[in-house]
């Protein structure tokens, strides 16, 4: 049974990248100056133009949260978007042209009637989107090299590059001194109050956290194939059907020539040109690198590599116009001197039939059902352009409708006129949801719009039909992204309220700022005292504990380090932080609600170890491990420090 996640996902990540060029060309600009530089590293500048991409691409993203800050989150991810690609150029990575072409000929938008590539209409697909073919390309080019480097795997095999093990292992294995401060609550409420005078001024600056938002209420539906009342099922589609999808997919349905390959590495050209002489005079591959390979572990062995893994351009023609058996010259990378054997060749394997055969038939039943929605949305589209309303399309195609309040988020402070369950029920309502519903005029019924399989699963959730999610999940491995719509109307607008609460409730708030401002500024005096040179406890917090003497307690030593478990009873955020720091600076300050303490820990020390104490047969399972949590930051962190890029963030505000 062939996964069908191994053939859907790249294509449907391709066609989101279409769909943010697109959004791109034909949405308002950020600003007019384009060619002003937000980020510079070296001699690439990188504009408002290329901010841009990413802004609209995450504008459209309904799985973000609602009270984030989109033009500073697009600003770091172009940011982090450039820091990879330098590091790419670097390392000489570079996406071959053979995967570009492969990927493209998958994306089925670019397929005719026969369900292979048909140039004409890729490229009027992207003419009536708005984008080049040269934009196209370079932006698939742009998001495999990002995808690769961030996976660091290479091959996605598990295998680390010896480089790679060099720089995280400093990450995990770092030791660091820290000292905790804890301030109860009760300590500093007798030394605080709020005159009248202060609370109405407080009151009058923070109207926006005691406005009521805009509330409307809509109906929706939600349009899927399980809206079909004529859907294909399994047991419909015969066998002629099936072998003649299978016919048409053959050659994307085939195993690609494969290599198991050997590698010696040397650091010194001298060693690897007498390593590369000594094999030619015949002695055996793995003699010649048991004395020759520099002493760092490394992967040895290559297994299965296909043309379509991600080697530069230049390797993968070496090492695929090799017969087997033979040696290549000394090629060099940023790991060093590389002589590569090719020891095993596995050719083109054709999948058999019974192989791919349950897989085509759900490829089959999924593509005629999603025809079949969409002849449905079609006749939907045409009744609401003859103004028929919304509950008799309801009742014509007998499509169940749901109810529900949807909140307009001004920023990420939540109203406190809202309790939690409230704000928690608006949070609910997903992204494409709300953003139909304040595009849509009162008793309007809104246009259909398009949704993918996570916003179906969404909404799915939304209106309590779990069943049909989880059917989904169980069969995932079988099937493609679904594509969905969803429908509705604004049968109510209620305007946003500014509501004043108790004075009694906005003294409280003003007290727990004035708290938090207070213990703020003296653990913010930290960074004026330390001496990061001088660990000495009387260097880094002679001042401050002078002025808070009354009210903290005994400092408490912690050590943390990514392999040991966290203290307990430490905000894990606080723990985090901690990472982030250099020696004698402080976290900012956290309230532990169930201990009624302030705290804020000070970094004393950090100790690395000597990469020689931790390498061993265990290291790479270990690495793996704690690839998938902290790769992406931790990487990302170590790539600002090694090329410490220009910003110019202020510019995506003032356009």
């Amino acid at each position: 049974m062939l996964n069908a996640k191994i053939i859907i996902p790249i294509a449907t990540a391709i066609i989101f990248i279409m769909i943010s060029i697109a959004g791109y060309n034909s949405s308002q600009k950020v600003g007019n100056n384009d060619n002003s530089w937000l980020v510079k590293i070296g001699n690439k500048e990188y504009t408002l133009l290329d901010y841009q991409e990413f802004y609209n691409d995450l504008k459209n993203n309904s799985s973000l949260p609602n009270n984030l800050d989109l033009k500073s989150y697009a600003f770091d991810k172009l940011v982090d978007a450039a820091l990879i690609e330098k590091e790419a150029e670097e390392i000489g990575l570079v996406i071959s042209d053979n995967i570009i072409k492969e990927e493209l000929q998958k994306i089925s938008s670019f397929h005719d009637e026969n369900g292979k590539f048909d140039k004409k209409k890729f490229k009027g697909t992207l003419k009536r989107n708005g984008i080049s073919e040269n934009k196209f390309i370079e932006k698939m080019e742009r998001f495999y090299l990002r995808k690769q480097l961030m996976q660091i795997f290479t091959l996605n095999r598990g295998v680390i590059y010896p480089s790679i093990i060099r720089i995280l292992n400093s990450i995990i294995y770092d030791q660091r001194k820290a000292k905790l401060i804890t301030i109860d609550e009760l300590d500093i409420q007798d030394n605080i109050i709020a005159s009248q005078e202060e609370i109405n001024k407080y009151f009058s600056e923070n109207e926006q956290i005691f406005t009521i938002p805009e509330t409307r209420e809509i109906e929706y539906v939600l349009l899927t194939t399980d809206s079909l009342e004529d859907s294909v099922k399994i047991q419909d589609i015969n066998d002629d059907e099936v072998v003649m999808e299978y016919k048409k997919q053959e050659k994307y349905l085939e195993i690609p020539e494969r290599r198991d390959i050997e590698q010696l590495i040397c650091t010194d050209k001298k060693v690897v040109d007498m390593a590369y002489n000594a094999i030619l005079s015949g002695k055996k591959f793995d003699d010649v690198r048991n004395k020759y390979e520099t002493p760092y572990e490394y992967t040895r062995s290559l297994k299965k590599i296909s043309p379509n893994d991600y080697f530069n351009k230049i390797l993968t023609e070496i090492l695929f116009s090799l017969k087997e058996g033979d040696i290549s010259r000394p090629y060099q990378t940023s790991l060093g001197w590389h002589i590569f054997y090719i020891n095993k060749i596995y050719p083109t394997q054709k999948r058999e039939f019974f192989e791919v055969k349950d897989y085509l038939i759900n490829e089959i039943v999924f593509n005629k059902n999603q025809e079949k929605l969409k002849i449905l949305t079609e006749k939907i589209d045409s009744d609401i352009k003859k103004k028929i309303s919304f509950e008799e399309i309801c009742n014509k195609f007998k499509i169940k409708s749901h109810n529900v309040h949807v909140q307009m988020r001004y920023n990420k402070d939540y109203t406190i006129n809202n309790n939690e369950d409230e704000n928690k029920k608006f949070d609910n309502v997903p992204k494409v949801i709300q953003n139909l519903a304040f595009n849509t005029k009162l008793l309007d019924i809104s246009e259909l719009e398009v949704i993918n399989d996570k916003e179906i699963k969404s909404i799915r959730v939304l209106s309590n039909d779990i069943s049909k999610t989880k059917k989904d999940d169980n069969n995932s491995d079988l099937q493609k992204e679904s594509i969905g719509y969803v429908l509705l109307k604004v049968n109510k607008i209620i305007p946003k309220r500014l509501v004043r609460p108790s004075d009694k409730k906005l003294e409280k708030l003003l007290l727990d700022q004035k708290k938090y401002n207070l213990l703020t500024n003296l653990a913010n005096s930290i960074h004026s005292t330390a001496d990061i040179n001088d660990q000495s406890d009387s260097n880094i917090r002679k001042d401050f504990f002078n002025s808070l003497k009354k009210l903290v307690n005994k400092p408490t030593d912690i050590n943390i380090s990514r392999i040991q478990p966290m203290p307990k009873n430490i905000d894990l955020e606080l723990l985090g932080e901690i990472f982030d720091l250099e020696p004698g600076k402080s976290t900012k300050l956290y309230f532990n609600n169930e201990r009624k303490q302030y705290h804020f820990a000070i970094l004393e020390d950090i100790n690395y170890p000597n990469n020689n104490e931790v390498i061993n047969s265990d290291y790479e399972k270990q690495l793996t491990e704690f690839y998938f949590d902290i790769i992406n930051d931790e990487y990302l962190q170590y790539l600002h420090k090694k090329y410490k890029p220009k910003l110019n963030k202020s510019l995506i505000y003032n356009n």
